[in-house]
């Protein structure tokens, strides 16, 4: 697992964009239509995603990328507390589960990207 990005919500987009862009002069990195984007964080590999689509009541937090999230799932799938079963997203997989305080901890996969 290598934590990739970090995961806020908005409730703006443009809002949000002014802020991470003009005030604290963040460079974008990606932008999926008008709901998601991610940022570049100065002296960091972590990206910091910001999304404004509510996502099934999920806390927001960290994404780690992880190879396969099907052998993800099924290698930790007894033992950890999946709030989300793995799922098509653009780029490849995705899933999540909780730690035991109710943390949400994103997985995805790039199996998908070409």
């Amino acid at each position: 697992m290598k934590l990739e990005m970090f995961w806020v919500r908005a409730d703006s987009l443009s809002r949000t964009i002014r802020f991470y862009r003009d005030t604290l002069g963040w460079d974008e990195a990606w932008r999926e239509g008008d709901l998601a984007m991610a940022f570049r964080m100065p002296g960091s590999d972590v990206q910091l995603m910001v999304d404004c689509d509510p996502d099934e009541g999920l806390t927001p937090g960290p994404f780690f990328r992880v190879e396969s999230v099907d052998a993800f799932y099924e290698e930790n799938r007894d033992r950890l507390n999946f709030v989300v079963q793995p799922k098509d997203i653009p780029p490849g997989r995705y899933a999540a589960f909780t730690d035991p305080t109710g943390n949400t901890l994103h997985i995805y996969d790039v199996t998908r990207e070409s």
